[in-house]
């Protein structure tokens, strides 16, 4: 790559750099396109898995909250759906990608020792930002977590209360 700027650069051959200009573009227009479509059918994946889990756990709601009055097992289908945007979610493929990432840094390192220690230190980067961003954000996550918490309890008091006041009439 360093070759190759390096010859461009030095015969200002501007035909070699549009065309190596249009060749960036397009691998990284087939990245994107790449990673638009692997997004699309891990989301594909996750809809088909709660579709076949959505009734069994349903009946499984509606059966425990017979049985037992004042239940908290109530959140089986937001449970599932947490589950069904995990598997939709990039964290999900990152855990795949991440396998790859020692291949990478050693072909990086084989073009050149000095990219390969750059693209180490940006990796580095990353993890030094992305753990100052769990450590900042724990914090108002607990809180927000807390209160959807109360919340749900308070919606699951009002809808016992209201069951309880206004019966269903059957007829």
């Amino acid at each position: 790559m360093l070759q190759v700027y390096d010859r461009v650069l030095g015969s200002r051959s501007e035909a070699t750099l549009i065309a190596l200009t249009l060749l960036v573009a397009f691998l990284y227009g087939m990245m994107g396109l790449l990673d638009f479509e692997r997004g699309r059918i891990m989301g594909r994946v996750g809809a088909n898995f709660q579709a076949r889990l959505d009734q069994r756990v349903f009946e499984a709601v509606l059966r425990k909250s017979a049985i037992v009055k004042d239940d908290r097992s109530a959140t089986g289908l937001r449970d599932l759906e947490a589950l069904q945007r995990l598997q939709a979610s990039p964290i999900l493929m990152a855990l795949f990608d991440i396998s790859w990432t020692p291949l990478f840094l050693l072909g990086i390192f084989i073009f050149h020792p000095w990219l390969g220690l750059l693209a180490l230190g940006g990796g580095a980067a990353l993890v030094v930002i992305a753990v100052f961003n769990q450590t900042t954000t724990n914090a108002p996550q607990m809180k927000s977590a807390h209160a959807t918490f109360q919340s749900d309890a308070m919606s699951d008091q009002i809808r016992q209360r209201r069951r309880r006041d206004w019966p269903i009439r059957r007829r």
